[in-house]
């Protein structure tokens, strides 16, 4: 127990911060407050995080039991989360749904995405609906549900004008950044059942030639001169034909409207605003309107095209039923104790060429709320953020890691920093494991305000998807902001996620329960040892989200959606005891090695991610070899942090070519496989580490990440054959176990967990 003395020290402290703020992590060497005494000067200086627990907990007592936290109520027994269906072969479905039937929708009369967007205007009572940034230093400006809606109105009546149909042979695509022209765009074609096909750049040109040729799109919206240039290209090669229009949202160059105008391409501007050489669309709608022509539930809405780490890209049919269907089941998912309403305000920053974007933005159409776009520029997301305060976002794991480091970084200096932030993340965690998420505690007072203000300091919902999240990363996440934050996962032809965890449930580990609309099963996948008998299996989706199939494509279609109506999804997953789903494994990209077996790399590569020093990994298998080799891209922080500790200078090209480092990845990766239940032939025998990162740019992932397995094993041809050799002369030279061998005459350097 702390003394009276220091009890007092707290009290003072308290009212005196109470009244200037949040104490800074980045100034914690400044952490005396001048004013309160020499005796508090000295508590504040101890090292013994024990008595500032203590002393916060003096601090905090009387408040918590005049104002008790209530813990999220759970809509099921977190016990069970999921129940089996009788009569659909293994299939699963929410245990909060009271019936074996699946949802279909989420409110009366709402029936397409135009009725979304209409319920938005009615429940906001017309309020603020999508907002944007024109400078660093500028606040948000925002546009009216209606107002969003007349545009809309004036885009659809413009492009009738031009001699677009309003049905389902017109097809628009969207070439552009999230912004306020894209959802204008969006909202005229399900105002005019048009159909619009989302693109972005970093599909690389043969996936936009692909696009464009198969979707036959004459009528494109773009939001940059680089992009016009582009389709520009595309039709002075003669590598697409189709394109008749493009709309743009900023000023052209002169030498772009000549190029367009020798092509017989018909330029417009969006609106007055870029009208200085080209017709405004808009104006054109408003001169010759054209009544809405609505369209049915079950037209098409959107093809995404989805990119594949080989091949042609394949366009999934999502048709209003779908979409309504996904957000029927989310709000199924978390109505009953997540509420959601106009003064929510959601940060738009994830490509909206991706359906989770669009659905996370339908979602809040639904019930009113606000959606405020980032401008472009990663570099500066955290500046729009700030300035936005949301209160609600999606995001990926890499954004929350980026956050969990940079703290961690700031606090590393300092052992009282460190102990304090340790200390504040434990107490948080003990209220969270109760289902008790909360912001007004002594510690976010007092050291987790500063960092609840990186994403603008009223965050209570966070929706993570895109990739696996680690139980660390969510965890600190949970605690440091107090916010929901809940994992989903699922993919394109389910309309977004086909799982969420649900309200209440804070643990880690798992993807959550099916979605109320739609069922999920596993099935038997006997190449890899994967049985459902064992609660283990490739993981199928099946309800009124799943896709209608990819356009022009037949035979993709064939082999995604089985007669029974079936998604498979590629993925190997397991029930867990509680009833959530857990992914465990790929079942796509398997090979088998020499001895007979078989291998997925991306479980193996989803091992070594987890370690602190590797920031990306790609496992390589030759069919006439016996072992693996990859690649591995070390995190350059911590390397070079680790490096410097240890004497060895240099940049990130010299050090990736040190055995000494070398080594010592090797070895960390091993443990780390070890004690995740790798199997000898799954680990890597040899690893060769690389500077740079896989990128979009440099083609060796997709826009959503994954690995682009055949350009990563062309790039380091030269280097894989070269560990081959090394494995081979090892191998002969001692017949033991070549991990041991690549080794022997490099040094043993271990590389402990949070060096």
């Amino acid at each position: 127990m702390l003394g009276g003395a220091c009890r007092t020290c707290f009290r003072q402290l308290a009212q005196r911060q109470a009244a200037a703020g949040p104490l800074r992590l980045g100034a914690a060497a400044n952490i005396a407050t001048p004013g309160i005494g020499r005796t508090a000067q000295r508590c504040l200086a101890m090292e013994s995080v024990a008595a500032l627990g203590a002393g916060a907990a003096v601090l905090g007592g009387g408040v918590l039991m005049r104002n008790r936290p209530r813990p999220v109520t759970p809509p099921c027994d977190l016990g069970m989360q999921s129940r089996e269906v009788p009569g659909t072969g293994g299939g699963r479905i929410a245990a909060f749904l009271e019936e074996d039937k699946l949802v279909e929708s989420c409110y009366d009369g709402m029936q397409t995405l135009h009725d979304v967007f209409k319920r938005g205007a009615m429940v906001s009572n017309n309020g603020p609906c999508l907002g944007w940034r024109s400078g660093q230093n500028k606040p948000y400006e925002w546009v009216t549900y209606n107002e969003v809606l007349d545009r809309a109105a004036h885009f659809g009546s413009g492009l009738i004008a031009l001699g677009c149909k309003p049905n389902q042979t017109s097809f628009v695509g969207i070439f552009s950044q999230n912004r306020v022209e894209y959802v204008v765009a969006d909202q005229a074609s399900n105002m005019f059942s048009m159909v619009t096909v989302p693109m972005y750049a970093t599909l690389g040109r043969s996936a936009l030639r692909f696009i464009i040729n198969q979707a036959q799109l004459e009528t494109v919206l773009c939001d940059e001169e680089s992009k016009v240039m582009l389709l520009l290209t595309f039709i002075s090669n003669n590598q697409v034909s189709t394109i008749k229009r493009i709309i743009t949202t900023e000023v052209m160059a002169d030498e772009v409207i000549l190029m367009a105008e020798r092509h017989g391409v018909q330029m417009l501007a969006f609106n007055e605003v870029v009208s200085l050489f080209f017709f405004p669309l808009q104006r054109l709608g408003q001169q010759q309107p054209h009544e809405p022509v609505l369209p049915s539930p079950d037209d098409l809405a959107t093809i995404y095209y989805t990119s594949g780490t080989t091949g042609d890209p394949k366009g999934a049919m999502l048709t209003h039923r779908n979409q309504i269907a996904e957000l029927g089941g989310a709000v199924g998912h978390f109505q009953d104790t997540i509420k959601f309403g106009p003064d929510d305000i959601y940060i738009s920053y994830l490509p909206l060429a991706h359906v989770i974007e669009r659905i996370m933005q339908l979602y809040l159409f639904t019930h009113g709320a606000r959606i405020g776009f980032y401008r472009g520029d990663v570099k500066e997301l955290m500046s729009d953020i700030q300035a936005l305060q949301p209160t609600c976002m999606a995001t990926v794991p890499r954004v929350l890691i980026r956050i969990h480091d940079a703290v961690m970084a700031k606090v590393q200096r300092s052992s009282l920093k460190k102990r304090l932030l340790n200390a504040a993340l434990q107490s948080k965690e003990k209220q969270l494991v109760k289902g008790i998420l909360r912001r007004d505690t002594i510690w976010d007072k007092l050291l987790l305000k500063k960092v609840q203000e990186q994403l603008g300091g009223r965050v209570r919902l966070m929706f993570v998807a895109g990739a696996p999240i680690s139980g660390k990363i969510l965890t600190f996440t949970r605690c440091a902001f107090g916010a929901n934050v809940f994992e989903g996962y699922g993919q394109t032809e389910v309309s977004g996620s086909g799982t969420f965890t649900i309200p209440g449930d804070n643990s880690i580990g798992h993807v959550g329960t099916p979605l109320a609309c739609n069922l999920v099963k596993l099935v038997d996948v006997p190449d890899m040892n994967y049985f459902t008998e064992d609660k283990q299996g490739e993981v199928c989706f099946k309800g009124p989200n799943v896709f209608k199939g990819y356009l022009n494509d037949k035979k993709n279609t064939d082999e995604t959606i089985d007669s029974d109506g079936w998604v498979h999804s590629g993925d190997i997953g397991m029930w867990l005891p509680n009833g959530t789903l857990r992914v465990i494994d790929r079942k796509k990209s398997i090979f088998k090695l020499a001895q007979g077996e078989y291998v997925a790399p991306e479980k193996i590569e989803m091992v070594y991610n987890t370690c602190p020093q590797v920031a990306q990994s790609f496992v390589y298998g030759d069919s006439l070899k016996a072992s693996l080799v990859g690649i591995i891209v070390p995190d350059p922080d911590v390397l070079i942090s680790w490096a410097a500790r240890k004497g060895i200078g240099g940049h990130m090209d010299a050090l990736c070519q040190n055995e000494e480092v070398k080594s010592a990845i090797f070895h960390k990766i091993c443990t780390i496989g070890d004690q995740a239940g790798l199997m000898g032939f799954e680990q890597v025998k040899d690893i060769f580490l690389c500077p740079d990162q896989f990128t979009v740019e440099n083609g060796l992932v997709t826009p959503t990440f994954k690995l682009k397995r055949s350009q990563l094993k062309d790039t380091f041809q030269t280097q894989i054959a070269d560990m081959y050799q090394t494995l081979d002369l090892a191998r002969d030279n001692n017949n033991n176990d070549t991990a041991n061998n690549i080794n022997m005459n490099i040094p043993n350097v271990e590389l402990k967990q949070g060096q």
